[in-house]
C-alpha cells in the first residue's frame, strides 16, 4: 500500500512591504530672502546702467571737444600760410586787408574751440609741447631754452595738437661746483 503523500499547502508570499521613507519637509523660502536677492539684482543693474551712461556722456563729451580735431589741423595749415601772405605782401594792397580780416576771423573760431598756440621761444624745452629740430650752443642763453621756432605748436582743451617745432639751445655740459684743473 502506498501511502498518500500529504499534500502541503504552498505558504503564501508575502511580499515585504515597501519601506517608505517620510518625506523631507521642505520649508518654503523666505519671501523676504527672495526680495533682498532681487533687490541686490536690481541695484547692481541700476548701478551697471548709470555706469554705462556716464560712460556715454564722457565719449559723447570728447567726441564734440576733439571730434573736429582733423578739420582744425587742416585750417591751422590754411592760417599760417595766410598769415606768411600777408606777412610777405605790401600792407595798404586791399588784398592783404581781406586776408588780415579772415585771419582775425580764424582766431575768433580758435578761440571758440579752445585752440590756443604753445608760446615756444624763451621757455625751457618741455618735449611733451615741442619738438627739437636743431641744437644750438651760446653761453649767453641757458642750457635747455628754445631760442627760435620754424613752425608754431597748437593746443586743443589743453592737449596738444601738433608740437612745436623749436631750435633749442644746448651748451656743453661742465661739471658743477668742480673745477676741471684739479
Amino acid at each position: 500500500v502506498v501511502e498518500p503523500k500529504p499534500v502541503v499547502e504552498p505558504k503564501p508570499v508575502v511580499e515585504p512591504k515597501p519601506v517608505v521613507e517620510p518625506k523631507p519637509v521642505v520649508e518654503p523660502k523666505p519671501v523676504v530672502d527672495e526680495q533682498s536677492i532681487l533687490l541686490t539684482k536690481y541695484q547692481y543693474l541700476l548701478a551697471d546702467f548709470d555706469n554705462y551712461r556716464k560712460q556715454k556722456d564722457k565719449e559723447h563729451e570728447n567726441l564734440s571737444k576733439f571730434g573736429n580735431r582733423k578739420i582744425i589741423e587742416y585750417l591751422i595749415d590754411i592760417y599760417e600760410d595766410l598769415k606768411r601772405i600777408i606777412d610777405n605782401s605790401d600792407s595798404n594792397d586791399s588784398s592783404s586787408q581781406v586776408l588780415t580780416l579772415i585771419i582775425k576771423n580764424i582766431e575768433s573760431m580758435f578761440k571758440e574751440q579752445s585752440v590756443e598756440i604753445i608760446n615756444s621761444v624763451g621757455n625751457p624745452f618741455d618735449p611733451n609741447l615741442h619738438e627739437a629740430i636743431a641744437y644750438t650752443e651760446n653761453p649767453d642763453i641757458d642750457d635747455n631754452v628754445i631760442i627760435s621756432e620754424t613752425r608754431s605748436g597748437y593746443k586743443i582743451h589743453g592737449q596738444v595738437l601738433r608740437p612745436s617745432k623749436v631750435n633749442v639751445c644746448k651748451n656743453k655740459s661742465v661739471r658743477s661746483g668742480v673745477d676741471i684743473d684739479e
